[in-house]
């Protein structure tokens, strides 16, 4: 073993220029090996975060009554906790007709919904001012309202100066306690994933009054 191991050194002081280009080959293959690992599991987690801010891991369901079957956002709720291992949140979802507007200017495309307090953090949107909808504003049916970055922009100015300010959703007035910061600046347009109402969504079923509820 060691007359062996004396052979080997020697070899490689023997064929120095030989046994540099074999290491160097070694160095460089093992250093492209774990920099394209690196590079595929950047990617990868990229691309699944693109997929989870886009929906892809949320469920969408529809709840229509009938008069032989009816389902209330109480029943729903208790099937999400009954399944909080499967269910990471939940949030109601209604549907509110109306222009938006601040005095007379007015958005023709924004999306009104009435949704629950973890709806924001279902999108991954994060506040830019102000506060989201709170569990005790759709227990008592505020009339407070949270809008994207981009209805701030347009009615308001900026992003920061929407919130304590009116805004109203057909002859509805809602006061804005928060702006959610705006998701993608460069396509931050009317009618984008920025351009959102979003009530409690027992205003919504208020307002709305034959509303159907989505989860």
């Amino acid at each position: 073993m060691r007359q062996s191991f004396k052979l080997a050194l020697r070899s490689i002081w023997g064929n120095k220029m030989r046994s540099f280009l074999t290491m160097l080959g070694i160095i460089i293959g093992v250093a492209a090996v774990i920099v394209l690992v690196s590079l595929i599991n950047g990617y990868m987690n990229s691309v699944m975060k693109s997929f989870s801010d886009m929906g892809a891991n949320q469920i969408q369901v529809n709840v229509t009554n009938l008069s032989s079957r009816a389902v209330n956002s109480g029943q729903m709720y208790g099937f999400y906790e009954e399944n909080t291992n499967i269910f990471e949140r939940m949030s109601p979802v209604v549907n509110v007709s109306g222009k938006v507007r601040n005095g007379e200017e007015s958005l023709n495309y924004t999306a009104v919904s009435g949704c629950s307090e973890q709806y924001g953090d279902m999108k991954g949107l994060k506040i830019k001012a102000g506060r989201s909808i709170l569990y005790s504003d759709i227990e008592s049916r505020q009339r407070i309202c949270v809008i994207g970055g981009y209805v701030a922009k347009k009615l308001y100015g900026a992003e920061e100066n929407g919130v304590g300010k009116k805004i109203k959703i057909g002859e509805n007035t809602f006061d804005i306690v928060g702006v959610y910061e705006i998701k993608n600046k460069q396509y931050s347009e009317s009618g984008g994933e920025d351009d959102f109402v979003w009530i409690p969504y027992t205003v919504a079923v208020k307002i709305e009054k034959n509303a159907n509820i989505g989860d």
